[in-house]
């Protein structure tokens, strides 16, 4: 599924943009949605190479959304992005469903890192 698009989950409009704008700035083709339920309409239409979603959202959390695009598309890769703490999420990490966390506030080199660990280092250069 290389060179798909990037979808970006974030019902913070700030946080939303920041995480688009990074991935645009490399290149990459970019997707946003402000909660899940917008986010699933998208991926159906044509799923993406991966897809960075907020834990909390109204409506359908981030890991009730990476399940059901891992359903969908299991090459898919899903990176959820959390202000939780891993200690507060042992039921969610580690389970498979998800591909990768990183815990707000992040610099771009654990989101490099993570990339890497999943392997997708292409989209940040």
């Amino acid at each position: 599924m290389k060179n798909g698009y990037i979808l970006v989950v974030d019902d913070d409009p700030i946080v939303l943009n920041m995480v688009s704008t990074l991935f645009s700035r490399f290149g990459c083709p970019v997707h946003c949605a402000h909660d899940g339920v917008e986010a699933l309409s998208i991926f159906e239409q044509t799923p993406a190479e991966l897809v960075v979603t907020d834990f909390e959202m109204p409506m359908m959390n981030g890991w009730q959304l990476g399940v059901r695009l891992k359903e969908l598309s299991p090459a898919t890769k899903v990176v959820i992005m959390t202000g939780c703490s891993p200690e507060s999420l042992p039921e969610y990490i580690g389970n498979g469903w998800i591909d990768g966390w990183l815990f707000k506030p992040f610099r771009l080199s654990e989101m490099q890192t993570i990339l890497e660990q999943i392997g997708l280092p292409h989209l940040l250069g």
